[in-house]
């Protein structure tokens, strides 16, 4: 099976990721200024009949 995933990206130009929850929570107050742009992070997902461990695309495999 193959699973594949994108999602956009964001840049961040004040305040990081304290928009996200928890961690506005431990920041009150905290003002986060971001926008998503057209660029795209993706994920492939592969499951191999034989083994359980997953692998990075880019990085070698460990042979069984």
């Amino acid at each position: 099976m193959i699973i594949e995933s994108k999602a956009p990206t964001r840049v961040d130009f004040a305040g990081g990721t304290l928009d996200i929850w928890p961690l506005y929570l431990f920041h009150p107050g905290a003002v986060t200024v971001n926008a998503a742009i057209s660029l795209y992070a993706s994920c492939v997902i592969e499951t191999h009949p034989n083994r359980r461990q997953p692998h990075q695309a880019g990085f070698p495999r460990h042979q069984a």
